[in-house]
């Protein structure tokens, strides 16, 4: 009976050292990863860091883990471990440990590309414990940073200069107007746009197609200060469906000056046959009026030749007839 007494005891004891066993085991196959940064927020163009620290109840033969964040909002500069690297989005952490560690933190430095805010966080976690090279689950946390404006930086947000080649826009450029037009030809497939902004500081982005479609076709320009203020500029630029007919490139290129004075000169113009036969009118009409007056000074000069000749003639008769008179009145005795 004692010996069954002991041996049940034996059995109680093994279960209890069984479940403690286990508890210690389960505590030590945990780890934790906690991201802190100096603050929620950060002023643009300016740097901070981030502190990734990971801790586990186990020593940990090794850790790799990725970080990850946005990397239109962040920019990664460096950090205090050659254990990191990476970029665009995705950095790694890796490393393994000659002397077993329970706990490691890892620096990281950022700046503050633009505005906006952007989630820092880790996956793709494996932690191996020293002793067991098991791998221990781990448990982690994320924080987000906004990307604020910062004031002290310029916040021009206005173009300088914008060009549209082939084609030219509707109207002289001004840095306070922010939309255009600009009329290209049919055969025109493509055109180039020029954008300087003010700040030399400034991003300037533009969203545009290669080629350019029949009708209208879209261009927007963005400038982004340093402060992080944001401008935008938009430039339609037309693309006709078909040729320009030669009738209606010479009315495009013909000034209007030049063509109210040549429909005046049209309007004002006599015909040259008009002209022509307006003067061999005139000539025919100045011929007959000397071939009148010849004839009528004739005339006139015909009568007064028969004239003095009638006269001449009753003269001698008359001188005649004198003449036998006397004659016979002096032969009468």
């Amino acid at each position: 009976m004692k010996k069954k007494i002991i041996i049940a005891v034996c059995l109680m004891c093994a279960v209890v050292c069984g479940v403690i066993a286990a508890g210690v085991t389960s505590r030590a196959s945990s780890a934790n990863i906690s991201i802190a940064a100096d603050g929620d927020t950060v002023k643009k163009e300016q740097e901070f860091s981030v502190r990734v620290t990971i801790s586990s109840d186990a020593a940990m033969q090794n850790i790799d883990t990725m970080f990850t964040y946005d990397a239109t909002v962040l920019e990664y500069v460096s950090s205090d471990s050659s254990a990191v690297a990476g970029a665009s989005g995705m950095i790694h952490i890796m490393e393994e440990f000659l002397d077993p560690v329970t706990t490691m933190t890892y620096t990281l430095n950022f700046k503050a590309l633009e505005l906006g805010t952007s989630v820092l966080s880790v996956s793709d976690t494996y932690i191996s414990q020293a002793e067991t090279f098991d791998v221990i689950p781990v448990s982690s946390d994320s924080i987000s940073v906004e990307v604020v404006t910062n004031h002290q930086e310029s916040s021009e947000t206005r173009l300088d200069q914008l060009l549209v080649a082939p084609g030219e826009l509707n109207e002289p450029f001004s840095p306070d107007v922010y939309e255009y037009t600009a009329q290209v030809a049919y055969e025109d497939e493509n055109a180039a746009v020029s954008a300087i902004p003010m700040d030399e500081n400034a991003v300037v982005t533009m969203e545009k197609s290669d080629t350019l479609s029949f009708g209208e076709n879209r261009v927007i320009i963005t400038v982004t200060a340093p402060s992080g203020d944001v401008g935008t500029y938009t430039v339609i630029i037309n693309r006709p469906s078909a040729p320009e007919t030669e009738t209606e490139a010479f009315e495009s290129e013909t000034p209007e000056s030049e063509t109210m004075e040549s429909e005046t000169m049209t309007e004002t113009q006599v015909p040259e046959s008009e002209t022509e036969s307006t003067s061999d009118q005139s000539s025919a009409e100045g011929e007959t009026g000397e071939s009148q007056a010849v004839q009528e000074t004739g005339e006139s000069f015909s009568e007064t030749e028969t004239g003095e000749t009638v006269a001449e003639s009753a003269a001698g008769t008359q001188a005649q007839s004198a003449a036998g008179l006397s004659s016979d009145t002096q032969v009468q005795p």
